[in-house]
């Protein structure tokens, strides 16, 4: 089931993100780049994010002295969204961002947020 519904109504249609280009700061985004943003978010999410669900399961985080151990798998999501640049994306272009509205922003880490929150629980708090 895809958010992007969801996350379209909220951006688009209630917060009326679209609004933003009106001012000088945000002039040069438009729909279509917040699109290929939340589509690249969602793309990592489906395919660095998700298939790694079942690998945790069977390869649960682990302690060796006071390192956490996680699996390859959630190593290699974490540089595929770090590659894309969402990580500084709501800084400014001076320092290497991309220039975001803050509502855009925390839209695109939710797509990749919960797996990561699955991951810390299981290394914080082990059952």
């Amino acid at each position: 089931m895809s958010l992007r519904p969801t996350v379209d109504f909220l951006l688009y249609d209630w917060l009326k993100v679209e609004q933003l280009r009106e001012r000088a700061r945000y002039a040069e985004h438009s729909r279509e780049t917040f699109d290929a943003v939340l589509d690249t978010c969602e793309r990592i999410a489906r395919e660095k994010y998700a298939p790694f669900n079942r690998t945790v399961d069977m390869e649960e985080p682990r302690m060796e002295g006071d390192k956490v151990i996680l699996p390859q798998a959630t190593h290699d999501a974490h540089e595929a969204y770090a590659a894309s640049g969402m990580l500084s994306a709501a800084q400014d272009y001076d320092i290497g961002g991309m220039h975001w509205r803050r509502p855009v922003d925390r839209w695109q880490c939710q797509f990749t947020d919960g797996a990561w929150q699955r991951v810390a629980k299981e290394s914080v708090c082990p059952e």
